[in-house]
């Protein structure tokens, strides 16, 4: 220190001395404190850069449990929603290349058309009948079902799609240990009902209620083995089934059928009058008319075949009961004998300009010849608008070959009575002709004129109400006249070509005219059991299987990680 600081301190008072201490006091604090803060700001630099990247890293690992918690709750979400819808509409997809567990497009239109309610109630819980305990019972019943449950399991699926096209149409499945099975019992003990019976309950729009059991062979269609005794299940008839009950049982009106026995007529018509009933036709049988009359209120009588000639007082119960007292409205259905001599009823028929004439019919065409005998004839739409008049009830084109019979009788139309209109409905082909009722071995078929007009094989003949009030519709009796009861043979079956039977009935339902719905749902086969898709249905799980999903999963990847790059 200076002599001259030293003396300018020395002279300084202690309080001036004091305050200058003080200043250099706080200039090395400062001093110091510079430094402290440089260290401090750049320990702080260092701390900040190591909590930017953990909490970079910790901002993407949020993004990646936010999309994993959204794509959950999404999942969640679709789950509950189609849980809910599921109650409500029908979410089940048919990939099967027939649609054996869909119902057929026409009769849906029917179902959604029902505004009274309808109940179906399955006599058996539903896991007693989709399971092992079912068909057990059904084995034990002599019945061998090839589709191992399949069946019964398509039954199940078939009734919840009623449910689901219609809110008016419920399910219910019986408790058989519950008092209300042994109630239903009871009431359809005489009915034959069993465990898988179906009870279809409706009412129509006047609130007329009315039921129906459906039993196990009204259900399924089967097929007897003779030589061993028990029966295969061949087909489901489920759907037609049940819909034509609940047409039914909803219905303001049943057309009343009686099937006539006497005369040699053909009784055994099972396969007639089962296919009508599901038509909503009410089948009744009557075997005398000369003692007693047809059964008042019938809409429609059958004579199948006969072989011994009416009475002339049976002639005129005939006459009388499709005139119905001048109001007409009233039906014959008649299928013609081959060789039977009925001088009696084929003059009643003439009346209606239906003739029928000796011999009957044989194929020349050796391209037509149907399992190697010309005694079996095809027919074939008589005129181009007969598919619009009779034959819109079936699904068919004019290229099906449609009917075929065997033991074909000649009829032939007339216009002798002009009071009766008669038109053709089916021929059979213009290559066939005439074998007469006394031809032995040697006779040969003739070669049948290049102009020569196809026999027929089916004719309509009408009257028609000549007086009524103008506006009205005036009423109309009709005689259906086929020349074979071969028509409706089961033999045919098995032949897909071959729908004899559904033409017989598309033209019968079609004259009667009664019936708002009337359409031909065939039975449902399964003859594999194994899943097999159709093509469309195949290319659709290739394409969101192997195209679209992995696509979608790589797209996500590639937004995820430019995400990244760019945060």
């Amino acid at each position: 220190m200076s002599k001259n600081k030293k003396d300018d301190i020395l002279n300084q008072e202690p309080a001036e001395l004091e305050l200058e201490n003080r200043a250099s006091e706080k200039i090395e604090e400062f001093t110091e404190t510079d430094e402290e803060l440089n260290a401090l700001v750049n320990g702080k630099k260092a701390e900040y850069s190591d909590v930017r990247v953990r909490g970079r890293g910790l901002r993407f690992g949020a993004y990646s449990v936010a999309i994993i918690a959204g794509f959950v709750a999404i999942i969640i979400a679709v789950n509950v929603l189609f849980g809910l819808l599921a109650d409500r509409i029908s979410l089940k997809s048919d990939l099967t290349a027939d649609n054996k567990y869909t119902i057929s497009d026409e009769n849906k239109d029917f179902i959604k058309s029902i505004e009274s309610k309808v109940a179906i109630t399955v006599f058996c819980t539903r896991e007693q009948y989709i399971g092992s305990e079912f068909a057990y019972y059904q084995s034990r019943a002599g019945i061998y079902d090839p589709s191992e449950g399949d069946y019964y399991k398509q039954a199940i699926i078939l009734l919840d799609e009623y449910t689901k096209l219609n809110s008016n149409i419920s399910l219910k499945f019986i408790d058989l240990n519950k008092p209300e099975a042994e109630t239903l019992a009871t009431k359809y003990q005489s009915q034959g009902i069993s465990i898988g019976s179906f009870i279809i309950e409706g009412s129509n729009l006047s609130g007329t209620v009315r039921d129906e059991l459906l039993p196990f062979d009204k259900l399924y269609t089967l097929e007897t083995d003779q030589m061993y005794g028990y029966s295969q299940l061949t087909g489901s008839t489920v759907e037609s089934a049940v819909t034509a009950a609940i047409f039914r049982t909803i219905s303001d009106k049943t057309v009343k059928v009686a099937v006539y026995t006497g005369n040699g007529c053909t009784s055994d018509l099972s396969q007639l009058t089962s296919t009508l009933e599901t038509l909503n036709y009410e089948i009744s049988t009557f075997d005398n008319l000369t003692l007693g009359d047809i059964p008042e209120g019938t809409d429609l009588m059958i004579m199948a075949a006969p072989t011994i000639d009416i009475s002339e007082d049976i002639a005129r119960k005939l006459g009388d009961f499709l005139d119905n007292k001048g109001e007409k409205n009233k039906n014959l259905l008649y299928f013609a004998k081959p060789g039977a001599v009925l001088p009696n009823l084929n003059a009643f028929m003439e009346q209606w300009n239906i003739k029928q004439k000796d011999g009957t019919l044989y194929e020349t065409n050796s391209q037509a010849i149907y399992k190697s005998d010309p005694t079996y004839i095809y027919s074939i739409p008589a005129a181009n608008d007969t598919f619009d008049k009779f034959l819109s009830k079936v699904n068919i084109t004019e290229s099906d070959s449609m009917v075929i019979a065997k033991g074909v009788a000649v009829l032939e139309a007339s216009t002798e009575v002009s009071s009766t209109g008669v038109i053709k409905i089916l021929t059979a082909l213009p290559s066939t002709v005439v074998r007469p009722s006394d031809a032995d071995n040697s006779w040969k078929a003739p070669t049948p004129a290049d102009d020569a007009e196809a026999p027929v094989t089916a004719l309509l003949a009408t009257r028609t109400v000549t007086s009524y009030e103008a506006g009205t519709v005036p009423g109309e009796s009709h005689i259906i006249a086929f020349a074979s009861i071969d028509m409706l043979s089961a033999e045919y079956e098995s032949d897909p070509a071959i729908i004899s039977d559904q033409i017989v009935y598309s033209i019968v339902d079609t004259i009667v005219n009664v019936n708002s719905v009337s359409f031909s749902i065939p039975a449902k086969t399964i003859e594999n059991p194994t899943f097999l898709p159709s093509e469309s249905s195949s290319d659709l799980m290739f394409y969101l299987f192997m195209i679209i999903m992995p696509l979608a999963i790589l797209g996500a990847g590639i937004g995820i990680w430019l995400r990244r790059q760019h945060s």
